[in-house]
C-alpha cells in the first residue's frame, strides 16, 4: 500500500508538472501537508496543502521550467513500514546546448494512510555533485535567472 501511494503520488505530479493541472496531485496531500527543503539557497519549509501546491508551482516555473528538458529518477527507493518511504532522486536537466546539469537529494515522504503528510528533501551540500551543481550555475545558468525556492 506504501509504495503503490507514493507512486500514485509521483505519476500524479509528474503530470502536474507537464500539464499544470495539479486538481489530482493535491488529492495526494493531507490537508495539514508541510513540505520542507534543507540544506542549499532555496531551503525552507511550506505548510498546507495549498500553499505546498503553489510552493510546487512557483520552483517549477523558476527553475524546470526555464530547461528545454527536465527529467526525474528516484533510487535507492526504501520502504520504512508503516508510513514512510525514502529514495535518493536524481534530476538531470539540459538546455540548449549547455552540459546537463545532475544533481541528487535524499528525499522522504510520510503518509497518513493514502495521503502524505510530511515531505522532505535534504541537499547535502558536502557532496561533489552539490558543489558542481552551484558551479554550473554561476557557469550557465546566469542568464536564465534560476529560483527554485517554494515561498
Amino acid at each position: 500500500m506504501l509504495y503503490e501511494s507514493w507512486k500514485a503520488w509521483i505519476t500524479a505530479f509528474e503530470s502536474a508538472a507537464q500539464s499544470g493541472d495539479w486538481s489530482e496531485a493535491a488529492k495526494h496531500l493531507s490537508e495539514d501537508c508541510v513540505y520542507v527543503v534543507a540544506g542549499g539557497p532555496y531551503a525552507g519549509a511550506v505548510k498546507g496543502r495549498d500553499a505546498v501546491i503553489e510552493g510546487f508551482k512557483r520552483s517549477l516555473a523558476g527553475f524546470d521550467q526555464k530547461f528545454d528538458r527536465r527529467e526525474w529518477r528516484a533510487g535507492k527507493i526504501r520502504l520504512h513500514e508503516p508510513n514512510c518511504l525514502s529514495a535518493v532522486v536524481t534530476g538531470t536537466y539540459e538546455k540548449d546546448g549547455r552540459p546537463p546539469l545532475r544533481f541528487g537529494v535524499d528525499a522522504q515522504w510520510f503518509f497518513n494512510g493514502p495521503q502524505i503528510f510530511l515531505m522532505t528533501d535534504l541537499y547535502d551540500l558536502g557532496l561533489a555533485d552539490a558543489a558542481d551543481t552551484l558551479d554550473w550555475i554561476e557557469a550557465y545558468g546566469a542568464d536564465l535567472n534560476l529560483d527554485a525556492s517554494y515561498a
